[in-house]
């Protein structure tokens, strides 16, 4: 795809090929053309969010009818949850930044099990704090729906998840033993003093197109033949209490070997 086009809707033609409305931008954001684009094979790499909502909205509007009825479901948050530790006695930095790079292996946590990665917080100052970023697994699963009223895609989700909560109660198990050993506390700053833990966020969206459900096991999108999924919605909503971006990674690299070698040489 090209760089400055943003896909507006996907529908099938006449002909039997993919068509494609897409806005042409500017660097600022503004439209400054609208395009049309047909193509025999497509392959959706949008991210969760645009890809689901791109193929929710088709089948909702009638543009690809044959979708099934799993198409927008399975989407998980890969239990992504944040606390941060303070009153540390060690200074932990003004401001640097970066990727993670140390991580705490709690899968034997007795609540449920978790992986902790360690990111930093560098907000200018030293607040002598440590961030932690939980990735759990939660049974917990939504469903984007279209809007006909806004012509858009939201996802419906439960207000209250106690998967989630047991991921967060085992984040916080093991900041308190970290706390008793080395001392500080568990603060609750990040939600402006509302709770210790903060879980409205999500950093790993995963699902949606879940392989064997919308798709098959390789990305084919089911009921239309030369349409593919290779994102993160084809994984089911969480990867095993672990950064998932190795594993969509892996996972499209084994489709596109799948597909490749049979879907355009004829194998």
């Amino acid at each position: 795809m090209k760089t400055l086009h943003q896909v507006q809707s996907i529908k099938q033609n006449e002909a039997g090929k993919f068509e494609l409305e897409l806005n042409e931008l500017d660097i600022d954001g503004n439209v400054i053309a609208l395009r049309t684009l047909t193509c025999d094979k497509l392959f959706l790499t949008a991210g969760t969010v645009s890809t689901n909502s791109l193929l929710v909205k088709a089948k909702a509007k009638g543009e690809l009818p044959q979708l099934n009825d799993k198409v927008g479901t399975g989407w998980g948050n890969n239990g992504n949850v944040y606390a941060l530790r303070a009153g540390l006695r060690e200074s932990t930095g003004r401001i640097q930044g970066g990727p993670p790079s140390v991580g705490i292996n709690a899968l034997d946590n007795p609540t449920t099990p978790l992986f902790i990665e360690h990111p930093h917080l560098p907000v200018g100052l030293d607040i002598h704090g440590l961030l932690y970023f939980g990735i759990g697994i939660t049974p917990t699963r939504g469903t984007f729906k279209y809007d006909a009223a806004t012509d858009s895609v939201s996802i419906d989700w439960p207000e209250h998840d106690a998967g989630q909560e047991q991921v967060n109660a085992a984040l916080l198990d093991v900041l308190e033993r970290l706390n008793r050993a080395n001392g500080g506390w568990t603060t609750s700053l990040l939600t402006l003093l509302k709770k210790k833990v903060k879980d409205d966020i999500c950093y790993h969206p995963l699902g949606g197109m879940v392989l064997g459900q919308a798709c098959d096991f390789y990305g084919r999108v089911k009921g239309y033949p030369g349409l593919y999924v290779n994102d993160g919605s084809m994984m089911p909503g969480a990867s095993g209490c672990c950064n998932p971006s190795m594993t969509i990674a892996a996972l499209a690299e084994r489709n596109m070997a799948e597909i490749v070698g049979k879907d355009f040489s004829g194998g």
